[in-house]
């Protein structure tokens, strides 16, 4: 199963859109790759928060990661604007769309697949997925994880990935 992080990645286009030259022929020949929209994302129910693409604007800081305070305090009003405005407008399903929510999706989906044990690739928010659902379902989940992440900005290296190997399917 695979996640591309975000918040708020379509599971089913990242698989669809760069599975085939992002993971090689050997992981396809041992895997089966299966992506999935978590609650409020593209193919799932969506999560709308506004009522126009002109109310976006103020939920997006313009940058990616905050260095200094003042960036720091621009970042914090983006993200207030931007959860005030998923609770108002998208109350019933805004409060089912947490981690620990997607971490039970994710074993419900393991069983209907048919696996004893969950192989999960993350990125970025998907690795902090991986994680939960392997602290919360430690005998659903396959011994060793696959997961990245990067937390490049300004005046920062980039982390290193982390990747280990999962047992094959028989």
């Amino acid at each position: 199963m695979l996640n591309p992080g975000g918040p708020g990645g379509s599971g089913v286009d990242y698989v669809v859109g760069i599975g085939q030259e992002l993971y090689t022929p050997e992981v396809r020949a041992r895997f089966d790759l299966a992506g999935f929209d978590p609650r409020g994302i593209a193919r799932s129910t969506p999560l709308n928060c506004f009522g126009t693409p002109k109310q976006f604007g103020p939920a997006f800081a313009p940058f990616a990661f905050p260095v200094i305070a003042a960036e720091e305090a621009v970042k914090a009003g983006a993200d207030r604007y931007l959860t005030d405005a998923c609770e108002r407008r998208g109350t019933r399903l805004y409060d089912h769309m947490s981690t620990a929510n997607l971490a039970r999706d994710m074993d419900l989906l393991r069983a209907a697949l048919g696996d004893e044990k969950l192989s999960f690739a993350g990125i970025s928010y998907g690795s902090y997925i991986g994680v939960t659902t392997r602290t919360s379902f430690p005998t659903a989940s396959a011994p060793s994880w696959w997961t990245g992440y990067s937390t490049r900005s300004p005046g920062r290296p980039a982390a290193r990935a982390s990747h280990s190997c999962r047992r094959a399917r028989a």
